[in-house]
């Protein structure tokens, strides 16, 4: 009677006798990161730190929006200073790629997000930032 089903009557449903509650086994916990520790990290390792401010501001921003849980990884981190370096190395201004990108609702300061198509056609860009357009332009002429 231990396993089998009970039965008192052939209207009545039949039980299935209680299984013992076993709690399920607990998943590692990763070690808590400290976050805004590690993206001071970053952000001097990287060299950003005149740009320190806004760089807090957009993680800020970014917390606050869908798919946050990826800011909140190291992995995510490097991709936002992956980006950055992008944007710096493409002859753009950082403060200004993270302030572009908060006010179009964008996810990330990707740098192929400035390119001079995207300013002219796209997004009708031009009048926001006329110093980035020209930085873009003469990177793209080699000047």
């Amino acid at each position: 009677m231990h396993n089998q089903r009970v039965t008192t009557n052939k209207n009545q449903r039949t039980k299935e006798p209680k299984k013992k509650d076993i709690p399920p086994t607990p998943k590692p916990k990763k070690p808590n990161l400290d976050f805004k520790n590690y993206l001071q990290e970053k952000i001097i390792e990287n060299n950003f730190i005149e740009s320190k401010d806004k760089v807090f501001e957009f993680y800020q921003y970014r917390m606050n929006m869908a798919k946050a849980k990826r800011y909140q990884t190291e992995k995510g981190i490097n991709g936002l200073f992956r980006d950055l370096n992008g944007c710096r190395s493409a002859g753009l201004i950082i403060t200004d790629c993270l302030e572009i990108a908060m006010e179009r609702g964008w996810m990330s300061p990707n740098p192929s997000y400035y390119s001079t198509n995207v300013f002219d056609k796209k997004n009708n860009f031009k009048n926001k930032s006329e110093q980035n357009t020209q930085i873009c332009k003469e990177w793209a002429n080699g000047e």
